[in-house]
């Protein structure tokens, strides 16, 4: 598998700090790999939970630029599921709901509020009521149960920040108004109110995003879109989203794979030894473009961090393997060798054989294997920065 097509969820931070609080709740980060010719965007990548997922920052605020940021976006990563915009808002305090500093505001429904239709002598309608947001998260946030929602947001700011000064934010699941202005007039804000009662807060991009991209809005409440807006709430706020985004991330399953391509062999070589177990294994194919048409040379490696007898989908040390489609005159090596990773202590009696149900019929002629631990190899090299302690996929 490409690597591009790892990633399924592409996370918007409209400011630096933004993607640096999100940023800051990764459980693992990778290195960039080129992207798209025609895509300018700068990501960090990752995984929270069980997801590979992309931080962009357009390159300016509003509509347009997160548009069409996330338009290259879902261009260059094609197995993009969602998008998650994280970050700050002006909030909209009205007596009763509880708005306040620090609060985060999950989007139900987006309204955006420039976009109406005039209705003479100064008064107008908002016609801009967009898609809603993606089902899957959209139940996670609104079916979670309040207090575990709390707790798990509460525990990972203490445990990122280090300290219990944070306050404990309040969750609200409702409308969210955005559009091209930014907002720091409390009588404009309150016209905002008046034609969308609904609203919670206040912002510049989800607008941009929500029709076409899958988007969630999850913001956090930095001001109160008045006279008074200053940034002192921003990091805070950026933080405060960026838990509530990792908890429904972390409460999302993981997606299941599309079909494999024609690119894409289905290889199973298996070995025994008196150590086997019928662990399940996932597998992660990545297929690389031959420079000779008689072989294609893919990468597998193991997702499970269980000890695994068996070469394949699950073997504990990445291997290379080549699948010859031509003559025996293409061979490489004029006896190919096996040179396979003996776990202590077992017994290995090794014969591959391959994947019964290949759904492109191909039938490689040899297969020929080699460990990271083969000397014998040159194309071992390549891999000499996998870290074993640490398995599974990583970017390389």
């Amino acid at each position: 598998m490409p690597l591009n097509e790892r990633y399924t969820i592409l996370i918007v931070c409209p400011l630096g700090l933004e993607a640096a609080a999100m940023k800051g709740f990764f459980d693992e980060e990778y290195k960039m790999h080129a992207m798209s010719r025609d895509d300018v965007n700068v990501y960090t990548l990752g995984k929270i939970g069980k997801h590979f997922v992309a931080i962009a920052t357009p390159s300016d605020t509003g509509l347009t630029s997160a548009a069409t940021l996330a338009t290259d976006a879902w261009r260059t990563f094609k197995k993009l599921r969602f998008t998650l915009l994280v970050g700050v808002a002006a909030g909209i305090p009205l007596r009763g709901r509880g708005i306040e500093l620090g609060d985060v505001v999950v989007g139900k429904r987006i309204c955006q509020y420039d976009w109406k239709r005039e209705l003479g002598n100064g008064k107008y309608e908002l016609i801009g009521h967009l898609n809603n947001p993606p089902a899957t998260l959209s139940q996670i946030a609104k079916s979670a149960p309040e207090e575990e929602a709390h707790i798990f947001v509460s525990n990972l700011l203490r445990k990122k920040l280090g300290t219990d000064e944070f306050k404990r934010p309040t969750i609200h699941y409702g409308v969210i108004a955005s559009g091209n202005s930014l907002v720091r007039d409390a009588s404009f804000r309150d016209q905002i109110l008046e034609k969308e009662r609904d609203a919670l807060c206040i912002e510049m991009e989800s607008a941009g995003l929500t029709n076409k991209h899958h988007c969630l809005a999850i913001r956090g409440i930095s001001d109160f879109g008045d006279e008074n807006k200053d940034d002192i709430w921003q990091r805070r706020a950026a933080r405060a989203a960026a838990a509530v985004a990792t908890y429904i991330l972390s409460e999302c399953p993981p997606f299941d794979d599309d079909p494999p391509s024609e690119e894409q062999w289905w290889l199973a070589p298996q070995f025994s030894n008196a150590q086997q177990t019928d662990m399940p294994l996932q597998p992660h194919v990545q297929s690389r473009q031959p420079t000779n048409a008689s072989h294609s040379q893919l990468d597998f490696y193991e997702q499970s961090p269980q000890p695994s007898s068996r070469a394949g989908y699950g073997i504990r040390t990445p291997s290379r393997a080549i699948l010859y489609q031509g003559s025996h005159n293409h061979f490489p090596h004029p006896q190919p060798q096996q040179h396979l990773p003996l776990e202590s202590g077992s017994k290995l009696d090794a014969q591959p054989h391959f994947f019964e149900n290949n759904p492109f019929k191909q039938t490689p002629q040899l297969v020929s294997i080699w460990s990271q631990n083969s000397s014998s190899d040159p194309a071992t090299s390549e891999l000499s920065d996998w870290d074993s302690s640490n398995p599974g996929i990583k970017e390389r």
